[in-house]
């Protein structure tokens, strides 16, 4: 059965920031990743590349 009015209480509240607060990193990050390897050689971006399955393998 629906509820006519959804309370907002302090989990949904701190769920509410902590959703906010990961999210504006994540974009921050992105924005700072894309920045920074514009600025490397591409001999270096390509070894990056090769140490992704390795980092994928080390952490299950």
């Amino acid at each position: 059965m629906l509820q006519s009015q959804a309370k907002l209480d302090a989990v949904g509240i701190l769920a509410a920031v902590r959703g906010t607060v990961c999210m504006a990193s994540g974009i921050v990050l992105y924005v700072a990743w894309f920045h920074d390897i514009a600025r490397l050689p591409a001999s270096t971006i390509a070894f990056l590349g090769l140490l992704s399955p390795v980092v994928a393998i080390l952490l299950g």
